[in-house]
């Protein structure tokens, strides 16, 4: 941890996503707005977990949260600074094997631009 920080609560990452995070220093990471999520502030400090194993692990700061109704409306609303349009309809794809419409539909998303703490 950090400065002593306390991470305000723990998210699962694979071990793709986790690499990438901890490789660029940072970045977007996308979600369905679930109510877990709620207690989040820009600002808070919480902790990525490798999946699976869970041995791996290190907190990053939220710099900006975005939200929409979907992931199409979602990344469109992303500077261009955060999200490349030319791969939208790829990220589009990937979004819908992890989560249906009826999930975007009744959830909402989520966009947590964090960077690591080092």
């Amino acid at each position: 941890m950090s400065n002593n920080v306390t991470p305000k609560l723990s998210m699962g990452l694979t071990a793709g996503g986790f690499n990438k995070f901890l490789r660029d220093g940072g970045g977007v990471d996308f979600r369905l707005d679930e109510a877990c999520w709620s207690s989040l502030e820009e600002g808070d400090v919480f902790e990525f977990v490798e999946e699976p194993g869970q041995d791996k692990r290190y907190c990053v700061k939220i710099l900006k949260i975005y939200k929409a109704a979907s992931f199409a409306e979602l990344v469109d609303s992303l500077p261009d600074t955060l999200f490349q349009r030319s791969k939208r309809d790829a990220y589009l794809e990937f979004f819908s094997k992890w989560w249906s419409a009826e999930d975007e539909e009744r959830e909402g998303t989520l966009a947590l631009y964090v960077e690591v703490l080092a």
